[in-house]
């Protein structure tokens, strides 16, 4: 496995907990499958939800992603040396990502169809409070072990 190979692998891992552990968050959502696929890089996250958590879950793909890549120990509220910020990186992983990037743009704009800017700040604080689940759930897809709804509900739980 070449280097890219593996970075591929380990954003796809991150990625994909990041929706499984959103569908979990969710009290009526359930986790059915996650997997990384055999391609490097790819995976998939299957769950039932209502339709009104699925903004939510599809976003926290990306948000994972993107976590992933920010900068250890530098807060979310500033711009990295680049001069961008945390949500900026989310939403350049959403543009890499048209399938989740799709499900998110319809759900806000639902949102605003009452009137109601959107804002993805809640999320934000959201994942932020269970990252040591998403990081352990992609942990244990990267060494090819089953990841089960249960278990993504034990890892929250923890979390507080």
């Amino acid at each position: 496995m070449t280097d890219d190979d593996l970075a591929a692998r380990v954003l796809a891992a991150h990625h994909e907990a990041g929706h499984a552990t959103a569908a979990c968050m969710r009290g009526e959502s359930r986790l059915t499958a996650v997997a990384l696929g055999a391609v490097h890089g790819q995976g998939l996250t299957n769950h039932r939800s209502k339709p009104a958590d699925s903004g939510f879950i599809a976003w926290a793909g990306p948000w994972a992603e993107a976590r992933f890549g920010w900068p250890e120990g530098l807060p979310l509220d500033v711009e990295d040396e680049d001069g961008t910020t945390f949500p900026d990186h989310v939403i350049g992983v959403l543009l890499a990502q048209p399938d989740d990037a799709e499900i998110v743009r319809q759900h806000w704009q639902e949102i605003r169809s009452f009137g109601i800017e959107p804002s993805d700040e809640i999320w934000l604080r959201e994942m932020e409070a269970v990252l040591p689940a998403v990081r352990t759930v992609a942990a244990r897809l990267l060494r090819g072990e089953p990841v089960t709804h249960a278990d993504v509900v034990e890892l929250l739980e923890k979390a507080g």
